[in-house]
C-alpha cells in the first residue's frame, strides 16, 4: 500500500483486499482512477483464464507486470520444461505486495526470470537480453500501473515486436516524445477530430499488391482522402502524384532518412514518439498526433501505434471518414515478397502458415503479419460500430472485422469531390496550432 517516488500525477497507491474465495487481490489507484489488478472475486480463476487465452508454445515468453503472480503461476503451469518466462516489474511497492501476499512459490521455478527495477535504463538493458523470438503477452491491469517515466513501454508492448532494434525502443520513444512535443506543431486530432463525417477515405499500405493498385489510386485522387504510410514515398513519386498526407509512427532513424533526398509537398502526420529527426528531414508541412497516456486526455489515439496501418485506421475513424478502404494491406507473402519494394524474395520457413486470402487462394503469412491483422481487428472493435471499413486488397489476408469489397464497388461510394477537404487538411499552417 505504498507510493512510488515521482510526480504527484504518476503515483500509484495499492490496497490489499480479501476476496470471497479467500484469496488476496489488489486495488490500484492512479490519478483518482481505481481498478483491480486481479479479480475481486476469484483471482486464481481469472489468472487461469488469462493463461488459457494467451499461452502458446513459444520457446520464450515475456510478460510485463508481476502483481500477486496469479497469472504468472497459471502460465508456468502450462509451460513445458524447455520454455522460459521473462517477467519485468517496475513498481517496487507492488513487488512488496507480492512478497507479502503473492504466489511466492513461482520464484522457485527455474523457467522464470524475474527483473524488479524502477530504473528506466535497467529495464531497457534487461529487455535487451531477451531472445529476439520472444512472444509478448499483454496483461492490461498491470500495464496501467506504469508511471510517466515508463509511459512509452505501453506503446512498446502494444507494438508486439521484439526485434530489438527494440532493446531500447520504449526509452527512445519517450525521448522522441519529449523533443517532438516542443516543436510547436499542430495537434492533428485537435484540428480535425470528428470533422469529416461520411467523407470517403483510403489507407494505402505497402503490401506487394500495391504496384497493381497504382491506376486505381490515381482515379481516387480528388474522390477520396488518401492516407499513406511513409514507406510509400517512392511509390507515389513513380505514380506522379501525392497522397493527402503521409503517416509515420516508427521511432527508428531509417524513418527520417526516407525524406532526405525527396521533394514532398503534402503534409506528414507523425506520432509524437516517432523518430525525432523527422522534423528536420521532411521539408513539407507537418502535424503531430499523440497517444493516450491518461484517462483525461482528449484528441489522442487509443492504440499506442501498434502498427502504422492500425494507427492510420484509428486516425481515419476518429476524423469521421467513411467509407474507408484498405489498399495494399496484404499481410501475406505474394510471390514470396512481403512489401511492394522488396528486391529479395522471402524464404518460406516451417514456422510460417498458410491463410485464406480474399481471392480464395492460400498464401503464406507469419506471426508478425497475424499480429498486424489482429491490431486492425482491435481498432474496429474499439471504434467502429458499423461496416464502413472495407478491405480492397484482392490478394490480401481475410480480416474478420473488415469485409472485402471489390475496388469498383468502393469507387461507386466515392460520388463527390473531396478536393476542398483535402486542401483544408493540407493547409495545416492556416488551420490553427496547439
Amino acid at each position: 500500500m505504498g507510493k512510488l517516488n515521482g510526480s504527484l500525477e504518476s503515483r500509484v497507491c495499492y490496497t490489499i483486499k480479501d476476496t470471497p474465495s479467500g484469496e488476496k487481490t489488489v486495488i490500484a489507484v492512479k490519478n483518482n482512477y481505481s481498478w483491480y489488478i486481479h479479480s475481486s472475486i476469484t483471482p486464481t480463476i481469472q489468472g487461469r483464464r488469462f493463461a488459457e487465452f494467451n499461452y502458446n508454445a513459444a520457446d520464450n515468453i515475456l510478460i510485463y507486470g508481476l502483481g500477486l503472480g496469479y497469472h504468472i503461476k497459471e502460465i508456468l503451469g502450462r509451460m513445458k520444461e524447455n520454455q522460459h518466462l521473462y517477467v519485468l516489474e517496475t513498481d517496487q511497492d507492488l513487488y512488496a505486495c507480492f512478497l507479502k501476499h503473492g504466489t511466492k512459490e513461482i520464484l522457485d521455478d527455474s523457467r522464470l526470470t524475474l527483473k524488479i527495477t524502477d530504473k528506466l535504463e535497467e529495464a531497457s538493458l534487461y529487455l535487451g537480453t531477451i531472445p529476439p523470438d520472444t512472444e509478448i503477452l499483454y496483461y492490461e491491469p498491470l500495464i496501467k500501473t506504469l508511471t510517466e517515466k515508463f509511459e512509452y513501454m505501453k506503446t512498446w508492448f502494444n507494438n508486439y515486436r521484439l526485434d530489438m532494434n527494440a532493446s531500447h525502443s520504449f526509452k527512445e520513444m519517450q525521448e522522441n516524445h519529449m523533443i517532438n512535443r516542443n516543436l510547436g506543431l499542430p495537434n492533428f486530432l485537435e484540428l480535425f477530430e470528428e470533422k469529416y463525417q461520411g467523407v470517403p477515405c483510403v489507407i494505402v499500405s505497402s503490401g506487394p499488391t500495391l504496384l497493381e493498385a497504382g491506376e486505381y489510386i490515381k482515379r481516387l485522387k480528388g474522390k477520396a482522402i488518401i492516407i499513406s504510410v511513409g514507406r510509400n514515398v517512392s511509390f507515389f513519386e513513380a505514380l506522379g502524384m501525392e497522397p493527402t498526407f503521409y503517416l509515420e509512427i516508427d521511432h527508428q532513424e531509417l524513418v527520417a532518412k526516407r525524406y532526405e533526398k525527396v521533394n514532398v509537398n503534402c503534409p506528414l502526420v507523425f506520432l509524437s514518439s516517432a523518430n525525432k529527426n523527422i522534423n528536420n528531414t521532411f521539408a513539407g508541412p507537418k502535424a503531430i498526433v499523440y497517444v493516450r497516456q491518461k484517462a483525461t486526455d482528449i484528441n489522442v489515439l487509443e492504440g499506442g501505434g501498434s502498427t502504422v496501418a492500425a494507427s492510420a485506421l484509428e486516425l481515419a475513424l476518429k476524423l469521421g471518414f467513411g467509407p474507408i478502404g484498405l489498399i495494399g494491406q496484404d499481410l501475406v507473402f505474394d510471390d514470396e515478397k512481403s512489401h511492394f519494394d522488396n528486391d529479395i524474395k522471402t524464404i518460406i520457413t516451417p514456422s510460417m502458415s498458410r491463410v485464406l486470402c480474399n481471392d480464395g487462394v492460400l498464401r503464406y503469412t507469419n506471426k508478425g503479419f497475424l499480429r498486424h491483422k489482429e491490431s486492425l481487428n482491435n481498432v474496429i472493435r474499439l471504434l467502429s460500430g458499423d461496416n464502413k471499413v472495407f478491405n480492397l486488397t484482392y490478394k490480401g489476408i481475410q480480416i474478420e472485422s473488415i469485409p472485402y469489397l471489390y475496388q469498383e464497388e468502393f469507387w461507386k461510394r466515392c460520388s463527390s469531390s473531396v478536393l476542398k477537404i483535402e486542401n483544408e487538411i493540407q493547409n495545416l499552417h492556416n488551420s490553427g496550432r496547439v
